[in-house]
């Protein structure tokens, strides 16, 4: 079973993954990420994409999360983006980035990650 942390979650893409993912036998949500602020924070992930309870509770720290995942999907801003590759690399966990807009440092600094972890990044999917 594979285990899908998604940042993003409340979001148009996030909340698609999460729907799908839902509807999967062989793989699961094991964490939800937003922003701090967000109205999602402390909502059921499910319930916030509108698939259900997930049983799954939206937060707002990939880094508190992110152990027992086997892959983090990866929807919101450059910034946070940045930020959850590193929490990825430092976990040692695969992360997949469809976030557009990375400047060249942040960019530098995937690139470092993905030696150490595999990193898809699909801007604009």
């Amino acid at each position: 079973m594979l285990k899908i942390a998604v940042c993003g979650a409340a979001g148009r893409m996030g909340s698609a993954v999460i729907r799908v993912v839902a509807g999967e036998k062989d793989a699961r949500i094991c964490a939800a990420i937003e922003f701090a602020g967000s109205k999602s924070v402390g909502m059921d992930a499910g319930e916030a994409a509108g698939t259900g309870r997930l049983g799954v509770t939206v937060s707002d720290s990939l880094a508190g999360t992110i152990k027992g995942c086997g892959a983090v999907i990866d929807f919101t801003q450059p910034d946070a983006s940045a930020a959850n590759v590193a929490a990825a690399a430092k976990s040692g966990v695969p992360i997949v980035v469809g976030t557009t807009g990375f400047s060249e440092k942040q960019m530098s600094a995937i690139r470092k990650a993905s030696k150490k972890i595999p990193v898809v990044l699909a801007p604009n999917m």
